[in-house]
């Protein structure tokens, strides 16, 4: 499955942005098996999102939402995932993928609220999220270890979803 190759290739690169990213390089152990399984329950899965910003048939941009359950107290949340090549940063992408992520829970019968987490030093990433309307609802101190000593927050951020139907 070509798609999968692909995502995998595009999470090494998204993983060796340790200044962003959870998941150090040499934790990134996804396998093209893997990312098959995954996509094939991905679009099984109704509350599931996942978009990929192509240039050229290059993967640059990937969003991915889940929806948090299937309770149904807690069926209308989710939270995504987004990540870029870092020289397509800047350029529009990733308010598209965000755009993109939003059109489909406008329309979606359940989801309302989406929400994400966000290292406090990914000034950019908070000044777009902000942007595209997502406020502050929570922050996890010192949640992030850098590096031996250094610590940083990881802030959630949400943002209520108005269906157009």
């Amino acid at each position: 499955m070509k798609d999968a190759e692909a995502l995998v290739k595009f999470g090494v690169m998204a993983n060796s942005e340790t200044k962003c990213m959870v998941t150090l390089p040499e934790e990134f152990t996804i396998t093209v098996a893997d990312e098959e399984k995954w996509i094939t329950k991905l679009n099984e899965s109704e509350n599931s999102l996942a978009v990929v910003a192509e240039i050229n048939g290059s993967i640059v941009g990937m969003i991915d939402f889940h929806g948090r359950s299937n309770r149904k107290r807690l069926a209308h949340t989710g939270v995504f995932g987004m990540a870029l090549y870092p020289e397509f940063r800047n350029e529009g992408i990733g308010q598209m993928l965000i755009e993109a992520l939003i059109s489909w829970a406008e329309t979606h019968k359940v989801i309302r609220k989406i929400g994400l987490a966000v290292f406090s030093t990914n000034i950019s990433a908070i000044h777009l999220y902000k942007k595209m309307g997502f406020v502050e609802e929570g922050r996890r101190f010192r949640e992030v270890q850098l590096s031996p000593g250094e610590f940083i927050d990881d802030i959630m951020m949400y943002r209520w979803i108005n269906p157009v139907n």
